[in-house]
């Protein structure tokens, strides 16, 4: 601006302050991956036009995957089979939206199982932990339905036990049948190889090979 009075005059520049704006947000997690059933903070951080950051979690809407339950910044994984691996989080403030992968691992730690086997017809049987292969011997080319009884329990790290046949977490495969009560029945012949695997959470924890 410029003023004039006779011989006199001077001039005077006036800034115009641009106003912040916000530019985007992000979100975080106090760690990046959780135990099944576990739980991590969110935090939602809002960058500004001019370059500063502010913690705005508090203000801003988190959601997640049905794998995830949200109650403000605390996310929990949800202990159901399908539960493992990627999961994702969003986060919305003042009209700007970020996501990010939370990874879910298995809290299993130990398994510990018995597996008795009975051929119902001539009553050959065999038992094993599943830390080995197991043999059920029977006389040449006779072949016969044979039982399969497996039991035993399964723990987390933070403790916590279940009933391999009793559980809905936990899944016991003969082949690709599925036991019922921890019992299942087949046809086998001498040199038939099964294979017999326990799944956690959706993720196989052990398996073993019965030889007939």
């Amino acid at each position: 601006m410029n003023a004039s009075s006779g011989s006199i005059s001077s001039s005077q520049s006036i800034g115009v302050k641009q106003a912040v704006t916000l530019s985007s947000i992000s979100l975080s997690f106090s760690s990046n991956s959780v135990y099944a059933g576990g739980s991590v903070t969110a935090k939602v951080t809002a960058k500004y036009s001019d370059g500063t950051t502010s913690d705005v979690t508090s203000q801003s809407t988190i959601t997640g995957s049905s794998k995830l339950s949200v109650s403000g910044s605390t996310v929990s994984s949800i202990k159901a089979i399908g539960c493992l691996g990627e999961q994702s989080v969003s986060a919305s403030y003042d009209g700007k939206n970020a996501s990010a992968s939370l990874t879910v691992v298995t809290d299993f730690k130990s398994v510990s199982l018995t597996c008795e086997l009975t051929c119902l017809d001539n009553w050959a049987s065999a038992s094993g932990d599943g830390s080995r292969d197991i043999y059920l011997s029977v006389p040449m080319n006779d072949g016969g339905e044979v039982k399969a009884v497996v039991y035993g329990t399964l723990t987390t790290y933070n403790g916590d036990s279940y009933d391999i046949t009793n559980n809905s977490l936990i899944k016991i495969w003969y082949e690709n049948d599925l036991f019922k009560n921890g019992q299942s029945t087949d046809y086998m012949m001498p040199g038939d190889d099964m294979t017999f695997r326990i799944e956690y959470l959706g993720q196989t924890v052990k398996s073993w090979i019965v030889h007939y």
